[in-house]
């Protein structure tokens, strides 16, 4: 495209013409020239400018006549470097907000390496000299390497370059970024080298403005072809009725779902009137929103009020519809009133079901807390009852319930409407076998609804034909023997009840059985306390025969330990002593085996009591140290040395001292009879949790671990399980647990096999 701007056209021959003049020697500027300087360095400078005109005349066309903006800004600068013998020009443009800048187009001459990659999104914070600089001078030019701003040597490579020049490109006053040109020759940028790259700069300004106009024209409108072919999607797409009518109320625009939802073709809807869909009941109510949304000016950022009403579509299904309205007469392009409506249906339906389920929760919540927590069941089924026909919307409620074992005396529970007709009231009267018959077959028949007509007949006389409905039947039974019914009718005074379905039966059935059960375990917890009360009775009756025992076998006892003792003392036969010491000695474990038994009673029935006093431990153990070793010379275990620890504690402890002995004294006693060598030591030692840690130690033959726990039951033993037994009752090691516990300790065993055994147990030693 071979066109030239006049502007242009006209400088160049102008320059033309007096370049032509310096060299004729003719003119005054031959003569001004010589007046001030050579006539040869004068037509240089014509030269030069003429030249300089030209490549701007020639990048001027390029811009005009190109159709790709971006390819000619790069033969731009290409023609320009090589124009100005540089060895790379660069273009940097600011971002939007000029924070950033990047390396948009360069041009580089061979051997130079680009930079382009290198320099995007720069914080021009990093340039704060350079910033200023070029916000006043609007230039900044080097002819050598050393003498350009540190902070701009630290981020670009011009370390082969020996003359730089930076150009502020601006267009309108408003910075847009900078032109880069470098030189590796050595050359210096001179005056009018400079003012020529300025002025191909303010070109280039306006051809890179150019760009960023069209490419924000080109996705302005991108974006809005994608808006519009984004909103005609998903309008095809909604599934909700979308109209425009005008202040009549005529159809001028119908989304696809607003057809198939009425069941017409989309001709046959525009046209006509909205009001012809509406369901008459709901006439006047939409008449008057749509007035409302007539007279309303409401801003874009507030929704509407919503609106409800039912249509009647092409195949006379009811749908009903909730949305909004919006007055868009306003908007020229649209001209009318916006009508945005969904199908919620079976929304309403479902919202329905889900609080037809939450009433049936919160009655049944009601009924089970009443149940759980009544003091009289009477008032709570009376309550209850109540609660039921509020429900039912029905005029009676009758409970009946009898014991499984007699239908004699049972309980009747009664509710009835105000205005219950009074022929109806004979329902209240039916005999309780009678009951228990109707009860009995309905439970064979299956059925639980009931007109008059189909009632049995010796139930009938007790109901009106005028009166009654519907009658509902619900018996209950408990371990499939029938204990009562709920009955519940529906009598001509009834206005809101309907015809229940299966799950509104199912659910009072579910009611009758949740009142059975209820009544069923108040029953059982009544026996449960007459159980409980024989129960302490045969245990109260037990412990006093296991004392009154206890006293009468000791009082024979003692007489034959006594004797016993007198005749080992007189007699002198040998034969006759050593029956004497068996007699007293198995009179002792009969003794002890009385005791063991009469304790176990008392810490049974919780009669075992404690008798706390200070007691010095030390001299406790000491004294148990004498008896221990009687029991040594009893037992005749010669070859066992019996040790008490010294530990240089001297502790005196608020403890009962008769159950610590006892306690102590069955542990050694135990250790005594299963150790036939070695050593049984027992002592104390104070623990950090301010308790007394006790300890009896032997080297006899132990314990099992599988048998750690067993040995603390009553009546057990470890030689249960071998083949000698060495006797006792099992009742010593239970009776100790139970001790240390109500002095809130703790005892436990540490054994091996063939090794010794080791017991332990603690108490608090705080008052």
């Amino acid at each position: 495209m071979n066109y030239r701007s006049t502007t242009q056209k006209d400088q160049v021959e102008k320059l033309q013409g007096a370049l032509n003049k310096c060299q004729t020697g003719n003119g005054s500027l031959l003569q001004q020239e010589q007046a001030s300087g050579s006539k040869k360095d004068m037509v240089g400078k014509l030269h030069v400018l003429l030249e300089q005109q030209t490549v701007i005349t020639e990048i001027l066309q390029q811009l005009q006549a190109t159709d790709n903006l971006r390819e000619t800004i790069h033969w731009i600068i290409s023609y320009l470097g090589k124009y100005i013998h540089a060895s790379a020009v660069t273009i940097f443009e600011n971002s939007p907000d000029g924070n950033l800048t990047s390396n948009t187009f360069e041009w580089c001459d061979e051997g130079v390496k680009p930079t382009i990659d290198q320099f995007q999104s720069v914080p021009w914070e990093q340039f704060p000299t350079s910033r200023t600089q070029f916000t006043k001078d609007k230039i900044l030019c080097v002819n050598s390497f050393d003498d350009l701003p540190q902070e701009i040597k630290n981020i670009f490579p011009y370390y082969e370059h020996t003359s730089i020049l930076f150009v502020r490109m601006e267009h309108n006053g408003k910075e847009m970024g900078f032109l880069n040109a470098n030189r590796t020759s050595g050359i210096p940028w001179s005056d009018s080298e400079i003012a020529f790259i300025r002025k191909a700069t303010g070109v280039l300004a306006a051809a890179v403005l150019r760009i960023r106009m069209e490419e924000a024209i080109m996705a302005q409108s991108t974006a809005l072809r994608e808006s519009e072919n984004r909103f005609r999607t998903i309008v095809q797409q909604l599934s909700d009725l979308i109209v425009i009518v005008d202040a009549q109320g005529f159809i001028n625009y119908i989304s696809p779902a607003g057809t198939r939802m009425l069941g017409y073709a989309p001709e046959e809807v525009i046209g006509t009137n909205i009001f012809k869909y509406v369901h008459p009941d709901d006439l006047d109510n939409a008449m008057i929103e749509m007035e409302k949304t007539l007279q309303e000016d409401i801003s874009d950022d507030v929704l509407p009020d919503l609106v409800f009403f039912r249509i009647i579509n092409a195949w006379g299904e009811t749908i009903m519809l909730e949305g909004v309205g919006r007055n868009a007469f306003s908007n020229g392009s649209i001209n009318g009133m916006i009508l945005t409506f969904k199908d919620v249906t079976q929304q309403r339906a479902a919202e329905q079901k889900v609080q037809e389920n939450l009433e049936k929760q919160q009655l049944l919540s009601r009924i089970l807390q009443e149940l759980h927590y009544t003091t009289d069941v009477g008032i709570s089924l009376q309550h209850i009852l109540t609660w039921i026909a509020e429900y039912t919307h029905l005029c009676t409620v009758m409970l009946m319930h009898w014991d499984t074992d007699s239908a004699g005396h049972p309980l009747l529970v009664t509710w009835q409407s105000s205005e219950l007709p009074v022929e109806h009231e004979k329902g209240f009267h039916i005999p309780s076998n009678m009951f228990v018959k109707w009860a009995e077959q309905i439970k064979n028949d299956l059925v639980l609804v009931y007109d008059f007509e189909h009632l049995h007949d010796f139930i009938k006389p007790y109901y009106s034909k005028n009166a009654v409905k519907r009658l509902y039947a619900f018996p209950f039974a408990q371990h499939g023997r029938t204990c009562g019914m709920m009955v519940l009718t529906q009598c001509s005074i009834n206005r809101e009840a309907t015809d229940w379905g299966y799950n509104e039966v199912t659910f009072i059935q579910s009611i009758a059985q949740i009142i059975s059960n209820s009544l069923e375990r108040e029953t059982a917890q009544k026996n449960l306390v007459k159980a409980k009360e024989h129960a302490e009775e045969a245990d109260n009756l037990k412990s006093a025969f296991l004392a009154n025992m206890s006293h009468e076998i000791r009082t024979p006892m003692n007489g034959i330990v006594g004797f016993a003792s007198l005749i080992q003392r007189e007699e002198t036969s040998p034969k006759v002593a050593q029956y004497a010491q068996i007699i007293n000695d198995n009179c002792q474990m009969l003794l002890q085996l009385l005791d063991d038994i009469v304790d176990i009673s008392k810490l049974e029935s919780g009669q075992m009591k404690m008798s706390p006093a200070n007691c010095n431990i030390n001299q406790l153990l000491a004294d148990q140290l004498l008896l221990y070793k009687q029991l040594f010379k009893k037992k005749g275990k010669d070859k066992v040395e019996m040790i008490l620890d010294e530990n240089g504690l001297d502790e005196t402890v608020y403890v009962d001292p008769v159950r610590l002995q006892q306690v102590l004294t069955n542990l050694v006693g135990n250790a005594i009879k299963f150790t036939d060598k070695g050593y049984i030591r027992f002592g104390y030692k104070k623990t950090d949790d301010h308790h007394l840690l006790f300890y009896v130690k032997d080297s006899g033959i132990g314990i099992p671990e599988s048998h750690f726990e067993i040995i603390f039951e009553r009546f057990r033993q470890v030689e249960e399980h071998r083949e000698q037994n060495i006797g006792g009752t099992g009742l010593g090691l239970s009776i100790s647990k139970s001790l240390v516990k109500m002095m809130n300790g703790k005892i436990w065993v540490e054994s091996q096999l063939n090794v010794g055994t080791e017991f332990y147990f603690t108490i608090n030693s705080e008052n």
